[in-house]
């Protein structure tokens, strides 16, 4: 079972400066149409990310509420994706926030300015070990059941979730490296692999219950940057990847079969 906001078109403004970096988004107005075959979705994202000589540290906050249920087919036979609106959940919100940081160990042979705030510049290639630690909660709730009765019906009647929520505390150790070629080009990247303890939690929406477990959870952090760094100007594009169970992936043993439930915020 997927989940996922209306996929509006989102704009994205961010600002620099030395070692600070601020960013955030907004979406534009959905049409007519669009709303009726997705619904709606209220989206608050928020990122900061200091980068110094030793420490980098990121902060994230994201609030969305508002859902469409976005493989029907899977369990609706009758569902026709050319005439039929999605079914929709716009009661579902989900609750980001984390935080991260990583040491470089060797800041004198790598700046991480120089390979994704492009404020600096490395004379030569150069790269560090890293080791850092990461916290993060993300809850998903709904004021009666996270799967409607208009889904849950053609999936499972078990599917009693109305609450759920991952709490995250963890470490990691990973490289990167900054490759320079051709006097002011560049190619960097960082690969931060990390091992937490996880906790979930599931609430019931028949009888308010709530069951807990405590399990070990994998989290990568990768990124990847290209650019100029001249001494007039310079340009760069970077890229940011977190492989984890992000945002929220959920299996529900359901004899005789399990059932998969993701639900996606946009980044």
């Amino acid at each position: 079972m997927l989940f996922k906001p209306n996929p509006e078109p989102v704009i994205g403004l961010g600002f620099s400066y030395s070692w600070f970096g601020l960013g955030f988004s907004f979406t534009v107005p959905s049409s007519e149409v669009q709303v009726k075959k997705y619904g709606k979705t209220q989206k608050f994202d928020f990122e900061a990310h200091y980068t110094l000589r030793k420490l980098m540290i990121d902060l994230t906050l994201k609030n969305y509420k508002g859902f469409y249920f976005s493989n029907p087919e899977t369990y609706i036979d009758t569902w026709n994706w050319k005439t039929d609106p999605y079914p929709q959940v716009p009661n579902l919100e989900t609750f980001t926030a984390g935080v991260s940081f990583a040491y470089i160990f060797k800041p004198e042979r790598y700046s991480s300015n120089a390979a994704y705030t492009f404020t600096q510049s490395m004379r030569k290639s150069g790269g560090s070990w890293m080791l850092g630690g990461f916290a993060s909660l993300n809850l998903m709730n709904s004021d009666s059941s996270i799967v409607p009765f208009s889904v849950r019906q053609h999936v499972d009647p078990k599917l009693d979730l109305k609450a759920v929520g991952f709490y995250n505390v963890g470490a990691s150790f990973g490289y990167s490296h900054l490759f320079r070629f051709r006097k002011n080009f560049f190619i960097a990247f960082t690969l931060l692999p990390g091992l937490s303890l996880q906790k979930v939690y599931l609430q019931s929406s028949i009888d308010e219950t709530v069951t807990e477990s405590n399990e070990l959870a994998l989290r990568t952090i990768s990124r990847f940057s290209v650019g100029r760094n001249g001494n007039k100007f310079f340009w760069g594009f970077r890229i940011n990847a977190f492989l984890r169970f992000r945002p929220y992936r959920i299996f529900l043993r359901l004899p005789p079969r399990y059932i998969r439930m993701e639900v996606y915020e946009k980044n």
